[in-house]
Order: C-alpha cells, then sequence, then structure tokens
C-alpha cells in the first residue's frame, strides 16, 4: 500500500512539474514574440527616418515599450503590429515615409 502511495505521489509530482515547464515555455514563446514584433516596429520607424513624435504616437498606440534602435531593413508587411494602429496614425506613418522619397524625384522636382 506504502508504495502505491509513493508511486501516486511520485506520478503527481511529476505531472505538475511538467505542467509548470510547459506554462514557462508558453510564456517565453509570447514574450518572444511581442518583442520581435517591437524590434520590427522600432527597426521598421528607424530605417524610414520616422518623426520622434510619431513613433511615440504609434508606441503609445499599440503599448509596446522599450525602442531599440538596431538598424535593418523592415517591410511594413514585416510589422504586424503596424495592423493594429488606428488608420490616422497609419496615413501619418505612410505620408512621413514615402513623401521624402517623391520629393528627391525629378518628375516632382519640377512641378
Amino acid at each position: 500500500f506504502n508504495i502505491g502511495i509513493i508511486f501516486f505521489g511520485l506520478c503527481m509530482f511529476s505531472s505538475f512539474v511538467s505542467n509548470m515547464t510547459n506554462s514557462m515555455t508558453y510564456l517565453q514563446k509570447l514574450n518572444r514574440e511581442k518583442r520581435q514584433q517591437r524590434e520590427n516596429l522600432v527597426s521598421y520607424m528607424s530605417s524610414h527616418g520616422i518623426s520622434s513624435e510619431l513613433r511615440s504616437d504609434i508606441i503609445t498606440s499599440i503599448g509596446l515599450k522599450g525602442e531599440d534602435t538596431r538598424r535593418r531593413a523592415v517591410r511594413e508587411s514585416d510589422v504586424v503590429a503596424l495592423q493594429t494602429i488606428p488608420e490616422v496614425l497609419l496615413e501619418r506613418l505612410h505620408v512621413e515615409v514615402y513623401v521624402p522619397a517623391l520629393e528627391v524625384h525629378a518628375l516632382f522636382d519640377r512641378l
């Protein structure tokens, strides 16, 4: 009888440890995904020279904190967080991203 109780306790404890390990792994995955989204967003804004005021508005709207200043090419479609911001902020973002390229274009230089 004692051996049965000890075996049952061992099974319950291992089940508990397994459950806790799975939970911690899941939380780490969620944090990693959120951190990657934040890094993609900040990289996108940095590589496109977005003003700090608009950056702040976008980050506040999304609820992300802690900017990272790494620079690498990121497309807007890679930044999942941009799909959640209001249309007004997205339009302001597009203006700041694309107008500088249009201003230096020869066609628009003569207009």
